[in-house]
């Protein structure tokens, strides 16, 4: 985990150098080099229009095409496979008190190693676990699906339950950028 000293949404900060230090950081411990890179829609925000970033991208500007970087850009930029922005919202208020919502990845960005072959034997800094007998335990199946008609409202109610568990199974392969903007 870090913190930089220099707040991304700084124009003097250095995201660029300090992405290249935790990539070097988890491939020195791990011998994978981070290949996704997770930020929130803030430090998105924060990160295309910082001035290092401008300045990889401007030679390709032209007036009816601004220097502005997008995901495959900045994919590029940082040297990962993906770079993928959470931007999902939560309702953060009291039920039924005025409705407050914020962004539910804060300002962090997570820059991490993750396979492309899922397996018991190949390391990934998470999974995705599905859960087995939902659905009352009817099933051994992921997912349970049940159909009924609502004679009330006269439509078909499709009700769908399934589980999943996301679990950090590599910590050394991912390396967490905690409130890198204001």
């Amino acid at each position: 985990d870090l913190t930089p000293g220099t707040l991304w949404s700084t124009p003097t900060s250095t995201p660029i150098e300090d992405v290249l230090t935790g990539k070097r950081t988890v491939k020195q411990n791990t011998g994978r080099e981070p290949n996704t890179m997770v930020v929130g829609f803030q430090v998105h925000e924060k990160l295309i229009r910082h001035p290092d970033v401008i300045d990889l991208i401007k030679g390709s500007a032209s007036p009816g095409n601004p220097a502005i970087a997008n995901l495959q850009t900045m994919a590029a930029i940082f040297g990962v496979r993906q770079y993928l922005v959470a931007g999902a919202i939560q309702a953060t208020n009291v039920e039924n008190e005025t409705a407050v919502y914020s962004f539910t990845h804060g300002k962090h960005a997570l820059l991490c190693y993750v396979t492309d072959a899922p397996s018991k034997e190949e390391p990934s800094a998470g999974y995705t676990f599905a859960w087995t007998g939902v659905g009352e335990g009817v099933t051994q199946d992921p997912v349970a699906i049940a159909q009924y008609y609502d004679v009330t409202t006269r439509s078909d109610v499709w009700e769908i339950e399934a589980g999943w568990d996301n679990v950090a199974t590599g910590t050394d392969l991912g390396y967490f950028f905690a409130s890198v903007v204001a």
